[in-house]
């Protein structure tokens, strides 16, 4: 569930909107108990993953005896929070939390706040990010390219847009902007009457100097790749936590990166065109965005072959071994979509009318804006 505030400057026309945002995760009311609480499945207990990456010490040897890498436990326990008898052991040491989590416990909260401008000073500038948190650059990243916000946070585009466009997105929850390309003009896939563009994260990088290269992003630990391999991020440094953990998004099932990474493990499929990809759909005269579909996989970077140790002597890797796959769909409602088409497709006085409905752009944010990756290590487990 997520709550906005907004608050105008004080100039007359108001140059900048203020924008908070808070989120509470629940489980999805769509999910039956049985589905959330009792069907049990197994996962990669991310408290024997963190003892990979620790060097060897008098007090860890017990745990390296006793932990098992795969946990067996509900849905609800393995995104909420999880126990067993080495991480009650670990917690009374300081160490670790009571529980361990893909996501933060249950209703648990964040707030993301923006500064945008709302184009009184240049019509294309509308929904630009000037701040985020209260910080007109991000402190991330050893590189101030790499620390730079740009773009908007994703809900307007800009006007008359076509094929071929880019355009860079704010994306906080992997500390970075991206660029999106318009792809191809599509029916919407909620209105067919109404024409939009599709946006996809563009595979080459535009100028260095506007936005980094892949390098300006290379900062793994000594037991994970220097840069993220082709078609991952990595989310680490991005997290709040005191450990470095090596978790890394992609697109679903591996989508874009080294088929020999997912042929690593038996039963993952190939990337769906559709589902397993992140687009969002622009409305292409008022630069709307008028809905999204999110695919996130996160995955977890195992490379135990400088350290092949019970129990874990099978799992040497190098593996990104496969946590979470997140797929999220945000559309405005039906009848929104067919009053846009009727001012905007049919009578064409679309100038006035994005005027009018670009005071309330931020009612219209998108989750790909949001990124839910943020939240995954926000109560991580603290292990040495």
């Amino acid at each position: 569930m997520t709550k906005w505030n907004f608050s105008f400057s004080n100039e007359s026309p108001p140059k900048y909107l203020r924008h908070k945002k808070k989120s509470n995760y629940y489980p999805h009311e769509n999910l039956s108990s049985s589905d959330i609480y009792s069907r049990q499945i197994t996962s990669l207990d991310l408290f024997a993953g963190g003892l990979i990456l620790q060097d060897r010490k008098f007090y860890m040897e017990s745990y390296y005896r006793t932990t098992k890498p795969f946990i067996t436990a509900t849905p609800n326990e393995i995104i909420w929070g999880y126990t067993h008898s080495n991480i009650k052991s670990c917690h009374t040491f300081g160490q670790c939390p009571e529980k361990i989590s893909v996501f933060s416990r249950e209703n648990g909260s964040s707030i993301e706040e923006f500064l945008l401008k709302t184009g009184v000073d240049g019509m294309n500038e509308r929904g630009n990010v000037v701040e985020f948190n209260g910080r007109k650059e991000l402190n991330q990243w050893n590189s101030k390219y790499a620390n730079m916000i740009n773009g908007s946070e994703g809900a307007f585009m800009g006007f008359d847009l076509s094929v071929g466009v880019r355009r860079h997105i704010f994306v906080p929850g992997i500390c970075r902007s991206v660029v999106m390309e318009a792809t191809k003009l599509v029916p919407h896939p909620k209105f067919s009457k109404l024409q939009v563009l599709t946006f996809e994260p563009a595979e080459v990088e535009e100028n260095s100097n506007i936005y980094p290269s892949v390098s300006e992003f290379c900062q793994g630990q000594n037991y994970e790749p220097k840069c993220a391999p082709e078609g991952f991020v990595s989310l680490s440094p991005c997290l709040k936590n005191d450990n470095h953990l090596p978790l890394y998004g992609s697109p679903g099932h591996f989508g874009g990166a080294d088929p020999k990474i997912r042929n690593q493990f038996n039963g993952i499929s190939e990337q769906d065109e559709v589902d397993d990809k992140t687009v969002l759909y622009v409305e292409p005269l008022t630069g709307l965005t008028l809905g999204a579909h999110q695919s996130l996989q996160i995955s977890f970077y195992i490379d135990n072959e400088k350290n092949p140790s019970m129990p874990f002597r099978l799992m040497r890797g190098p593996y990104f071994f496969p946590i979470i796959n997140i797929v999220n769909e945000v559309y405005p409602p039906t009848e929104t979509l067919n009053t846009l088409y009727q001012m905007v497709q049919i009578s064409k006085y679309w100038f006035n009318w994005a005027v009018y409905i670009l005071g309330g752009i931020c009612l219209l944010v998108i989750l790909f804006t949001t990124m839910t990756i943020i939240r995954i290590a926000r109560h991580r487990n603290r292990m040495g």
